[in-house]
C-alpha cells in the first residue's frame, strides 16, 4: 500500500465528515491533491537546502586540496557550485511538486471511486 493511499485510508472518517457537512467530491480531491503536493514540495525544499549546504561546506572545508589545487579561493568555488546547482534544484522542486500532485490526484480518484460504490450500496439499502 502506498503512503498516500495509507494516509487516505486512515483519514476515511475525516473525509466522511467533510462529505456530511457538504463537501463535494471535487473539493475532497482538491484537499488530497493539495496536501500531497505540499508534502512533496516541503520534502524537495529540504533536499535543496541540504544539497546547497553540502555544496558550500565541501569547497570551504576541503578547499582545493582534494583536487590538487592549493591556491583555490574557497568561497568563490562554493558560490560557483551554488550558482550551478540552484537552477537544477529549483527544476527538481517543480518536478517533485508535480509528481506529488499527480500521485495525490490518482489516490483521491481511487478513493472516491470506491466511496461511490459504497454510497450506491447504502442508497440501495434505504
Amino acid at each position: 500500500m502506498s503512503i498516500g493511499l495509507a494516509t487516505v485510508v486512515e483519514r476515511r472518517g475525516e473525509f466522511g465528515l467533510f462529505r456530511a457537512v457538504g463537501a463535494t467530491r471535487r473539493q475532497l480531491r482538491g484537499v488530497v491533491t493539495g496536501e500531497a503536493a505540499l508534502m512533496a514540495g516541503l520534502g524537495a525544499a529540504i533536499g535543496i537546502f541540504a544539497g546547497l549546504g553540502i555544496a558550500v561546506i565541501i569547497p570551504t572545508v576541503y578547499g582545493g586540496n582534494s583536487w590538487g589545487i592549493m591556491e583555490l579561493d574557497h568561497w568563490a568555488a562554493a558560490m560557483d557550485s551554488v550558482r550551478a546547482a540552484l537552477p537544477i534544484g529549483l527544476f527538481g522542486w517543480l518536478v517533485a511538486v508535480a509528481i506529488g500532485a499527480l500521485a495525490g490526484l490518482l489516490t483521491a480518484q481511487g478513493m472516491l471511486r470506491r466511496r461511490r460504490l459504497v454510497d450506491e450500496l447504502q442508497a440501495e439499502r434505504h
